[in-house]
């Protein structure tokens, strides 16, 4: 079943509240119920993976995930990380698991012409493979065997794991979670009742927070984040930044 929520679609007008009446009131109720259902699934799969033996790769691990469904601004933030490395004359990889992708196991890109097609290796992949400040990637629904390969065979100095807030079974230097401005709380409700991965209080696993498309809301309404996030998680480091267009490519 797919749930659709972008903007517009009648799901996400139900969902976020903004559609009122006695139906909209009952799908939200009946969503509410199927969250308990998924988070029941996700303590029981969360407990599982926690007591097995974290993996321990030879470079530093830098995690770049969230607690939402859906695109917070995580691949450029990715990409922003690469360049800060390699500009400092450091081999970057980086560990994802190619959504869409064709087939399994390790595929690892060091060439644009590796990549061959989406097919392979998904296409975000591709996209970090044609930056400059990338040295390899590697793609893998088992990030810690992808993480592993990069720190040793490709010799990656820094390894960056995307999508990697819930992949607790690899061992991180550093844990960013990305918030997208313009709904920073998933609806405060866990999928499919709003789009959460997991409860807002998992933002205490994170080393930093990084809200991402801070240029999409208000002053006031970026003011009101950091407030709720400086009350619920106090000392935690936040980061703000806006997505600008760099160039155009014909």
């Amino acid at each position: 079943m797919i749930h659709d929520m972008r903007r517009g679609a009648k799901l996400f007008s139900i969902v976020s509240g903004e559609r009122s009446g006695a139906g909209a009131a009952l799908t939200r109720l009946g969503l509410r119920g199927l969250s308990a259902i998924y988070y029941a699934a996700f303590r029981r799969r969360t407990g599982k993976l926690s007591r097995i033996e974290k993996t321990r790769v030879s470079a530093p691990v830098i995690s770049v995930g969230n607690i939402t469904l859906g695109g917070t601004g995580k691949t450029p933030i990715c990409l922003y990380l690469a360049t800060h490395y390699a500009a400092r004359g450091l081999r970057v990889g980086i560990a994802t698991r190619g959504y869409g992708r064709e087939g399994g196991g390790t595929v690892i890109l060091k060439e644009a012409g590796n990549a061959r097609s989406w097919h392979v290796c998904g296409d975000e992949p591709m996209l970090f493979l044609n930056d400059p400040s990338v040295y390899a990637v590697a793609v893998d629904a088992d990030r810690s065997r992808a993480a592993g390969v990069l720190a040793g065979p490709e010799g990656c100095d820094v390894v960056i794991l995307d999508d990697g807030f819930q992949f607790i079974t690899l061992e991180r230097d550093v844990d960013i979670a990305v918030l997208d401005a313009g709904n920073p709380f998933g609806h405060d409700a866990l999928f499919p009742a709003g789009l959460l991965r997991e409860p807002v209080a998992a933002l205490a696993r994170a080393d930093v927070i990084w809200i991402a498309k801070a240029e999409t809301v208000s002053d006031d309404a970026l003011a009101g984040i950091r407030e709720r996030l400086t009350r619920e998680f106090p000392g935690k480091p936040v980061i703000e930044s806006r997505h600008e267009p760099s160039g155009v490519v014909a």
